[in-house]
């Protein structure tokens, strides 16, 4: 729903139709490229229609500031707007993905994570709420970056179930390996009440018992 609309969204928005497509749009990329509506990418991945852009399968790269340019005669005007990605524990299409690790809440948990390259590779940790993990860095919760890559918990909760993403960067590339947990609750045994077999006094009190004779007869 439009607020403070000043048009009409109806039929007599036709001439406005008619505008766009006589005077389409273009964008300027952040890598300086150029897209002219209606086109797409070699890729397939943008995709300009009118001044709408469309970003299929979004990737960190695509961060940056994407102006949009309309002309009309020798009028020109140009809108910029900025493209934040943020990172994702979940999986990307094609990714490495581990087997998953189960394990029970309250109870300490890891996830490996080995990786190697040489310069050494920088290593990181993404949560499944989007928090990043890297060495020597305190976060909530205690979770910690081992020597061997695993992101250690000590105490996981049901929330901290979930995708985890470690990514490995260095000069010459990057690399990522995806690893779900799988937590349950933890096993409270059942509860045993135990009576017992005697009488049993209490401080103050005395207890008798009434002998009790079964007689039979033949």
């Amino acid at each position: 729903m439009l607020q403070a609309n000043p048009w009409s969204c109806d039929c007599r928005m036709n001439w406005f139709l008619s505008w766009t497509l006589a005077h389409p749009a273009q964008w300027i990329l952040p890598d300086g490229s150029e897209l002219l509506s209606p086109s797409s990418t070699l890729d397939g991945r943008l995709r300009a229609s009118g001044f709408v852009l469309l970003l299929q399968n979004v990737q960190l790269s695509d961060a940056g500031i994407y102006y949009c340019v309309a002309r009309a005669g020798r009028d020109v005007d140009v809108l910029p707007l900025h493209l934040a990605v943020e990172e994702s524990s979940v999986p990307h299409l094609g990714e490495q993905v581990g087997p998953p690790v189960t394990g029970t809440v309250g109870e300490p948990v890891s996830l490996p994570c080995r990786m190697s390259g040489s310069p050494e590779p920088y290593l990181s940790w993404i949560l499944p709420n989007g928090n990043v993990v890297r060495r020597g860095t305190a976060v909530p919760g205690g979770l910690t970056i081992e020597t061997n890559g695993s992101l250690y918990l000590p105490n996981p909760s049901l929330r901290d179930g979930g995708h985890y993403r470690c990514t490995a960067v260095n000069h010459y590339g990057r690399d990522a390996l995806s690893v779900q947990l799988i937590l349950n609750s933890q096993h409270i045994p059942a509860l045993r009440t135990s009576f017992p077999r005697g009488p049993q006094s209490a401080a103050g009190r005395s207890t008798r018992i009434r002998p009790s004779s079964h007689w039979l007869f033949s």
